[in-house]
């Protein structure tokens, strides 16, 4: 395993926030997009683990636009399913589905079967139509036959 000398970020040796038991510790992409950026990550999390801590935290210097965009909370709404996590708003990636926004609980952790599935769809109002009355039939006097 490949171990280079990293300056600490700024939070290196910090409690993690999400498991409580492990300390962030200072890492670096090597591979993709975001290759060479410095980020803090659990110290707690294991390659091929599912079950592993998997919390992360970009540094606002090093993070891409796109990563310094917090997610939406609930305003401290609470799971109904768990009553331990709340809620945020997650936007799905992939499928026929692609862009649009949904609410989860934020104890949900993928390939876990003891973690909270929650999910709520957004609450949308109901289309406007423009219904449009049939005028009611001009009175027309018979036709006269001759």
């Amino acid at each position: 395993m490949k171990t280079a000398q990293i300056n600490p970020a700024p939070g290196h040796g910090t409690k993690c926030l999400k498991c409580g038991v492990g300390k962030m510790v200072t890492r670096i992409v090597s591979k993709g997009d975001k290759a060479g950026m410095v980020f803090l990550g659990c110290n707690n999390w294991r390659p091929n683990d599912e079950t592993s801590c998997r919390h992360t935290i970009w540094p606002a210097a090093a993070a891409p636009a796109a990563e310094k965009q917090t997610p939406k909370t609930s305003r401290g709404r609470k799971c109904p399913k768990c009553q331990t996590g709340s809620l945020r708003e997650r936007q799905i990636k992939k499928g026929d589905n692609e862009g649009k926004t949904f609410w989860s609980c934020d104890n949900w952790r993928p390939n876990d079967d003891t973690s909270c599935d929650y999910k709520e769809w957004p609450k949308l109002p109901a289309p406007a139509y423009k219904y449009k009355p049939k005028p009611a039939p001009r009175y027309r006097p018979p036709r006269p036959r001759f």
